[in-house]
């Protein structure tokens, strides 16, 4: 199990993940999926190490083209994936993607 850090590395994120989520809880609660992203997820992701590309405009209709974000495990990567044209070109650069939701939104529904 070389390749997981051990509960002390983690410790320190988690708690400032927790801290977070309660300095933010009321807004989380009441706000849209953007203040989700930028109050919680953008600085838990950075906390974690992944290089991101937030999706900067929201689709219109029932498809979605594109995910919330793009992760990236490097910022070579990431910055190759920026400076791509189309999107199914920024994905070959992408380790995953993550499609965030405002608080207790139903995953199987478009927001």
């Amino acid at each position: 199990m070389d390749n997981f850090p051990s509960l002390d590395e983690t410790l320190p994120i988690y708690e400032a993940a927790k801290a977070r989520w309660q300095d933010h809880l009321h807004g989380l609660r009441k706000q849209k999926e953007a203040y989700t992203r930028t109050a919680f997820l953008d600085p838990l992701l950075t906390d974690l190490g992944w290089q991101f590309i937030p999706e900067a405009e929201l689709p219109k209709g029932t498809t979605r083209k594109r995910p919330d974000y793009c992760l990236f495990t490097s910022i070579e990567a990431r910055q190759r994936a920026a400076a791509q044209n189309e999107t199914v070109e920024v994905f070959r650069f992408a380790d995953t993607a993550l499609e965030a939701k405002k608080w207790q939104h139903p995953l199987d529904e478009v927001s």
